[in-house]
């Protein structure tokens, strides 16, 4: 991210919500403002169908939308694609769809809603989230030049020196890189590092190597070429004794575009040790009450999770950007999806942090699950031409953000992996996480700004190499299967399904076993981690339970079981058990298995009544009296067959008396009332002692100023507030009941409002405060008149200031005013009158205005934000004489400039002035 274009660290090719998995519920929402491309979907491992088949039960009435797999394995052969075929099997990539949203219905976040929602009551779908279109950086704007001499900016890198090695105008120091030169693999030579950035760098950079591997299609776009350039600069620029230095400058540099399915095709091409930097992110920070810029880790989406605990499981150190939303990871309306304790990806984290004051920056996501930092502003790199700019030799020292931090670490843990391989050790995505959370160094505030600490890789590589060289298993292994219990509905066919189970250490033995029930429901392997329940056709009302054990080189075990319930096919009838014969009654049929179509009868005396209730299950009109059997039968053929029948009993009788007229005549209206002090609560009700043929309805009229509920009911709750005078009021309701109508009315008295006067009270309790700021030149005074009492009356205030005072206007509880300085210290008088209908008081403060301080600018002019100054200009600015060093930042007048540049007072004033005295 570029600092000087307030351009915020590129986005990828995500949406702005997500749905968990059955454990983790999430509400998915498409936001006003993003355009969505796609919607993702995770079907659920319910069926053994190829991924050509899945499309198919989704169910999509659109023809426009087009629907294809996620994740592909266009270019994979022989183990890469056996490898990829066994991650499908493992995390379910086989079963991840993309359903492609037409152009013109891109920002149409009620229609995208309106297909997710319904994606979600698919008993087929597992996850349905939509994806937004990437947002890329500004165009870069620096000049490039022709000519090629290099300068050297290493020791502008200082987020590559010791912890406690402070740069000009900085309290931060850096990643402690050179406490690491005399360990055999601290070049990153062992290691391959990949880039996971929209854009590709630029391959032709005198300072950069080439990438030995792609994935996907990288963005032409300067800026996006121009982060990733900027982030490889940080982690592997190769030495040639100038311009910067990589923190692993012999890593072998590879590149993934932004999207998930580039970054599952690289799996197969890395080892455990190796490293990928995610430097995009996603939004997703709406649910929090964000409403701009709402950026999140990538994480967040289930694909991209799926993907990364892929690569981590495989020993891949992931790093990955918290992102620049400023949003908090704890959040409760992100449902726990970065607790540890819920779900965990094994990737590290990386927050931003503000060099200048060593905390975190503003613009960094945040929380407890964030476990890194490094320099957030500031960074020296390649790219982008600010510093340095020339055909593929530009240089850049404003490289920030999250986008900055994050190849910071991915290079300090590159040269670290590389280390650890050059000594023969293994160290795990989780060891080297908490390596660095409990060696690196803490920002000032320590865990108050929760972005973890910043890697000090002198301390971590001593850790590391501590490590037992075996990695020898002390504890059981911990294992989790994707489906603990299966519930299902017998049908005609054999069906199967897939059970895998997972565990938080590597190279244990599986073993599958039966357990109890019925045993003609089988396993298809009794070994490794994945095995096949199948179900016999025409079973039901059976269950199977099986175990499966994981067993760790020490020998130490752990099982956990699988039940699979099956149910015989069944449907339901509810609705009316009896009707009029006028007024026919609508039944609803509900079958236990998907995809059901219905089929009803109408019965009397065991015969079918000729078209007696149609096929929605709406019972027609003018039916003789009597006994009737309504029968529906529920059939489905998506899975095999089911079939299943049920009856529902009514009785029809004929068209019942009207007695709308006797219950008009009974009716009476109460009504009870509740003091509440300054209002009266009323309760009306209206009831009759017989029933109406028709539905009554009621309709009330309440006096002029009564607070009550919703119009309609035979019931009314009301509150009338007390006033000075009694009251004497009417309450009306209209009843109606088919073309019978009535009206009723009730007389109700409302008590006068007892006042205590407390003007008196109010007046004794005053007080007044004043506070003052010096200006320099004068003093302004806020003063302000509370009492802990209120009054009865509205209170009146006349200030009286001292002559010359520059101040508000008057008439209010508080005034600000403003008194200039002379040669002579000045002590005042300043008076305000409080009435508060017949009683009165004067509070009087004095107050003192400090003498004229004497200023020996030298007489030189005052300093004028906006004006434009020469190098070598002096101004006097605060009693201070500062002297212009670079006429381009003295002179700004943009919107952020007076925070930056003000002489003596901006966060950035030294890199434009020079105090003169």
């Amino acid at each position: 991210m570029k600092m000087t274009t307030l351009a915020l660290m590129i986005c990828a090719t995500l949406s702005s919500s997500v749905v968990f998995a059955d454990s983790q519920p999430q509400t998915n929402t498409a936001w006003e403002g993003n355009a969505y491309p796609a919607i993702v979907v995770k079907m659920k491992a319910a069926s053994s169908l190829t991924r050509q088949q899945l499309p198919a039960l989704l169910n999509l009435d659109d023809e426009s939308l087009n629907v294809s797999a996620q994740f592909q394995h266009k270019a994979a052969r022989g183990a890469e694609l056996s490898e990829l075929q066994a991650l499908d099997a493992k995390y379910g990539f086989d079963r991840y769809l993309r359903i492609a949203i037409p152009q013109d219905k891109m920002r149409d976040v009620a229609y995208i809603n309106g297909i997710v929602n319904a994606l979600k009551e698919n008993p087929h779908v597992e996850v349905a989230y939509a994806e937004p279109e990437p947002v890329a950086l500004d165009e870069a704007t620096a000049t490039r030049s022709a000519a090629v001499t290099v300068g050297d900016y290493r020791d502008q890198q200082y987020y590559a020196k010791a912890p406690n090695e402070y740069g000009p105008n900085r309290r931060m120091g850096g990643v402690n890189r050179d406490s690491v030169n005399q360990y055999a693999g601290n070049d990153g030579s062992n290691v391959t590092l990949v880039s996971h950035e929209i854009g590709l760098w630029n391959q032709n950079h005198i300072n950069l190597p080439k990438a030995v591997f792609t994935s996907g299609s990288a963005s032409t776009n300067y800026a996006s070429m121009d982060h990733d350039t900027s982030s490889v600069g940080v982690m592997a620029a190769t030495d040639i004794g100038a311009g910067v230095k990589g923190l692993a400058y012999k890593v072998r540099m590879a590149h993934a575009a932004s999207g998930s399915g580039n970054l599952y095709n690289i799996i197969p091409k890395l080892q455990a040790g190796d490293v990928v930097q995610v430097g995009i992110q996603i939004s997703g920070g709406e649910v929090t009450g964000c409403q701009y810029n709402c950026w999140m880790p990538m994480e967040l989406y289930q694909d991209y999770f799926d993907v990364i605990k892929a690569l981590t499981d495989k020993g891949v150190h992931v790093i990955e950007a918290a992102g620049n939303g400023g949003i908090n990871f704890d959040h409760s309306a992100l449902g726990g999806k970065f607790n540890l304790n819920v779900r965990d990806s094994g990737a590290i984290l990386v927050g931003a942090a503000n060099p200048v004051y060593a905390t975190r920056a503003g613009i960094s996501g945040f929380g407890s699950r964030v476990d890194s930092n490094s320099w957030g502003y500031y960074v020296t790199t390649t790219g982008y031409g600010d510093l340095a700019s020339g055909t593929n030799a530009n240089y850049t020292n404003t490289y920030s953000g999250t986008s900055s931090a994050n190849p910071i670490v991915a290079g300090a843990v590159a040269s670290l992996s590389s280390i650890a391989k050059a000594h023969g050790k293994t160290v795990t995505p989780h060891q080297m996480r908490q390596i660095l959370r409990e060696t690196g160094t803490e920002l000032v505030g320590g865990a108050a700004n929760q972005i973890g600490t910043q890697p000090d890789m002198g301390r971590a590589v001593a850790k590391i190499l501590a490590l037992d060289g075996e990695n020898s298993v002390e504890k059981a292994p911990t294992i989790t299967v994707d489906h603990s219990t299966i519930n299902t509905v017998a049908t005609s066919l054999d069906w199967s399904y897939p059970v895998v189970a997972t565990s938080d250490q590597a190279n244990v033995s599986w073993a599958w076993k039966f357990v109890s029930g019925n045993s003609n429901i089988r396993l298809s392997s009794t070994s490794g981690d994945r095995t096949i329940i199948t179900v016999p056709g025409n079973i039901g009302d059976a269950q199977a339970v099986f175990q499966v054990t994981a067993t760790n080189s020490s020998g130490q075990s752990t099982s956990s079981n699988v039940t699979i319930n099956v149910a015989k096919a069944a449907v339901t009838i509810t609705g009316a058990t009896s009707m009029l014969a006028h007024q026919p009654v609508k039944l609803q049929a509900q079958a236990n298995f998907a995809q059901a179509s219905y089929a009803w009868r109408l019965l009397k005396s065991g015969q079918v009544v000729s078209n007696g209730i149609d096929q929605s299950g709406l019972i027609k009109t003018g039916l003789p009296a009597g006994n009737y059997v309504a029968e529906v039968t529920a059939t489905s053929y998506a899975q095999g067959t089911r079939t299943a029948t049920s009856t529902h009993n009514i009785k029809v009788t004929s068209e019942a008396q009207n007695t709308d007229a006797a219950f008009i005549n009974a009716l009476q209206m109460a009504i009870s009332s509740t003091d509440n002090g300054d209002s009266i609560t009323f309760n009306g009700s209206v009831t009759s002692g017989t029933a109406a043929t028709s539905t009554p309805s009621y309709h009330w009229l309440l006096p002029a100023g009564a607070q009550g509920s919703g119009n309609g009911l035979s019931s009314q709750r009301f509150t009338i507030a007390k006033t000075s005078q009694q009251q004497t009021l009417a309450v009306n309701v209209t009843v109606k009941a088919g073309s019978e109508s009535r009206v009723l009315t009730k007389t109700i008295t409302i008590p006068a409002k007892e006042v205590t006067n407390t003007d008196a009270a109010f007046i004794n309790a005053l007080q007044m405060s004043l506070s003052s700021t010096d200006n320099g030149n004068s003093v302004t005074f806020s003063g302000n008149v509370t009492s802990a009492q209120a009054a009865t009356s509205a209170p009146t205030y006349s200030w009286s200031l001292p002559a010359g005072a520059q101040g508000g206007s008057n008439g209010l509880s508080s005034q600000r005013f403003t008194i200039a300085k002379t040669s002579q210290q000045q002590t005042l008088a300043v008076n305000v009158t409080v009435k508060a209908g017949t009683q009165s008081r004067v509070l009087t403060k004095s107050i003192t205005v400090a003498a004229l301080a004497s200023n020996d600018d030298g007489g030189y002019p005052q300093w004028v934000f906006g004006t434009a100054y020469k190098a070598g200009d002096i101004v006097t600015h605060k009693g201070k004489n500062f002297e212009c060093a670079v006429a381009g930042w003295c002179s700004q007048a943009g919107e952020f400039s007076q925070l930056h540049y003000e002489p003596g007072v901006g966060l950035n004033w030294g890199m434009a002035w020079k105090l003169v005295n």
